[in-house]
């Protein structure tokens, strides 16, 4: 499909890009390009500037994908991120994020063939009309949407943990989407040094297309400006997060 090849090609093309930090605000004056994929639920693609290291503004557009062919919802977004609260500790950080936006949303749908029946011709005890086949077409509506969303996480060199949740909403569709993870580090890690996590990572999708939780299991590799995570869920599919900020 080719919404599944854009996506890819943004992955594989931030990839390209000078390392970055894996969080939605960074350094002040920095810019954050992210790219997720997960197949045959949702993909997005995101870029945004950071003025200072508590806020930051950009544009993104996410896709979500039914698990029967023929039903798409889009948002194309502008969306202001900031930093409401960070505790520094000498071996740990916790962080609290909020963000919210306002966009487009596209609803695409394929409306099957339907056979409308004929109808008695008024006066006539046997005249008829035959029915009317009516053929299946590709339906695309448009509204305004809103977004919102927040996440908590705590980190230390050796455990990971995160709450998230966004909702999107709009007069087609509203969708809300719940993250939990749980990471460990083999090893400890400096500043400098790359860190690698195994994540145990899980999703809730309620409304629009989606109402199901998919559990996956990642490896992450984070080096102070670059933030790469891959893995697949429990039913086999890819699942693929990378942040990079320059």
């Amino acid at each position: 499909m080719n919404r599944k090849l854009i996506f890819i090609a943004a992955i594989i093309a931030a990839l390209f890009v000078h390392h970055a930090h894996g969080r939605p605000i960074v350094y002040a004056h920095s810019t954050t390009v992210m790219a997720d994929f997960s197949a045959g639920a949702m993909h997005e693609a995101a870029i945004s500037y950071a003025p200072r290291h508590n806020w930051s503004f950009g544009l993104g557009h996410m896709m979500l994908e039914s698990h029967t062919r023929g039903y798409y919802e889009d948002f194309n977004y502008a969306r202001l991120n900031y930093l409401a609260k960070r505790w520094n500790r000498a071996a740990s950080q916790a962080n609290v994020w909020l963000w919210g936006g306002v966009g487009n949303s596209n609803l695409t749908d394929y409306v099957p063939e339907t056979v409308i029946p004929g109808e008695p011709i008024p006066g006539d005890d046997h005249g008829h009309v035959d029915p009317t086949l009516v053929p299946g077409y590709w339906r695309e509506r448009q509204a305004v949407s809103w977004h919102t969303g927040g996440q908590i996480d705590y980190e230390t060199r050796r455990l990971y943990s995160a709450l998230k949740s966004e909702y999107y909403t709009s007069r087609l569709f509203s969708h809300r989407v719940d993250t939990v993870q749980l990471g460990f580090a083999p090893y400890e890690h400096d500043v400098d040094s790359l860190a690698t996590w195994f994540v145990v990572s899980g999703v809730r999708h309620t409304g629009g297309s989606h109402d199901e939780t998919e559990w996956a299991l990642l490896l992450r590799f984070f080096k102070k400006r670059a933030w790469l995570e891959a893995g697949s869920t429990t039913e086999g599919k890819l699942r693929a997060n990378l942040m990079v900020s320059f």
